[in-house]
């Protein structure tokens, strides 16, 4: 690959990054919240955990981008949370989309969910019979792919309705 193909490849995936990650800004500075008490999740929602984490402990080439292995991720109440009501969203409306039908962005559910986070990405997709075939898709897709890789980010909400997914990355304040 030539040098100014490597170069426009290289863009074309920043741009995507870009495009894929509703809102990564820090904020202010503030004590670092406790997580609410653990939860108990769906067999869904926890094997997507685990598929996430499988993908992370390899590292991959997310399109022109090479990404190292990360820490796994754990799960939170509140991202969970998020992440599910925005499946239900997508559901309800027959929609896919980052942005919600009242016009919200990830950013926006997730504080909504009283998670003040510092780092914030969603990745959504439809019609995926199964976790497997999902994050398989994802993976195959550089900026959802890199999401999947942040090494920013240390907890991960997960939805799904009626094969409508979301993976929501997270890191608190």
């Amino acid at each position: 690959m030539t040098a100014s193909r490597r170069a426009t490849a290289r863009r074309l995936a920043c741009a995507l990054l870009a495009g894929l990650l509703a809102a990564c800004a820090p904020r202010s500075a503030a004590p670092r919240p406790t997580s609410p008490a653990p939860a108990t999740y769906s067999p869904t929602v926890t094997r997507l955990l685990t598929l996430v984490n499988e993908e992370r402990a390899k590292g991959a080439v997310c399109g022109a981008l090479r990404m190292p292995p990360a820490a796994p991720l754990t799960l939170d109440a509140r991202l969970v949370r998020a992440a599910q009501l925005h499946s239900e969203d997508q559901a309800t409306h027959n929609y896919m989309g980052h942005p919600g039908s009242d016009g919200s962005s990830v950013g926006t559910r997730v504080t909504a969910a009283g998670y003040p986070w510092s780092v914030v990405a969603e990745n959504v997709a439809w019609n995926q019979p199964t976790p497997e075939v999902v994050v398989a898709a994802w993976m195959a897709s550089p900026g959802h792919c890199e999401n999947m890789l942040r090494r920013e980010v240390s907890e991960l909400g997960a939805g799904e309705e009626n094969l409508f997914w979301t993976l929501v990355f997270a890191e608190p304040l």
